[in-house]
């Protein structure tokens, strides 16, 4: 019996050992937590807390308002700021008219940037919507959000620079 036991307490061993490597394999893939963290507060300045895993950083680091630096979240601000500039300057050019989707004649502009030729482009899209893309009906769209953005502004979003 006692053979019996010391091999089912090395077999446990065994077991455990595995299932820590695999944790660790787990953890590395996972948006990492930091000891202090920076968020983007409702008035656009920055904070940072220690992080006790409560109510507040658990909902910052949910919704990504959760940055190692301050660089980062004012990365997020630019964003956050950019992506409602474009919203705003569609909704100008679209003057009331709403997208429809179902209608394949109706043109959708979207802002792209294109290493080819490095610059932005403005592509045409008609019945196919991606997730988190901002859609104009104006074939201005594109000059109009550079001059109210600014091209290296724009340019960073669409890139990617503020991800």
């Amino acid at each position: 019996r006692s053979s019996d036991l010391k091999k089912i307490e090395k077999q446990l061993e065994e077991l455990k050992k595995q299932l820590t490597e695999e944790d660790k394999e787990d953890i590395t893939y996972k948006r990492p937590r930091y000891e202090y963290y920076w968020f983007l507060n409702s008035d656009g300045t920055f904070s940072t807390f220690r992080d006790d895993k409560d109510i507040l950083d658990n909902f910052c680091y949910d919704v990504g308002n959760y940055f190692e630096t301050e660089e980062q979240a004012e990365n997020y601000k630019q964003k956050l700021l950019i992506e409602q500039e474009l919203r705003d300057v569609a909704r100008e050019l679209n003057k009331g008219k709403e997208i429809d989707w179902e209608k394949s004649y109706q043109k959708k502009h979207y802002l792209g940037f294109n290493y080819n030729i490095n610059e932005i482009n403005c592509f045409t899209n008609t019945n196919f919507k991606s997730q988190g893309i901002i859609y104009c009906l104006s074939n201005d769209f594109k000059d109009v959000a550079i001059e109210r953005i600014g091209e290296e502004r724009l340019t960073k979003y669409l890139k990617g620079e503020l991800d």
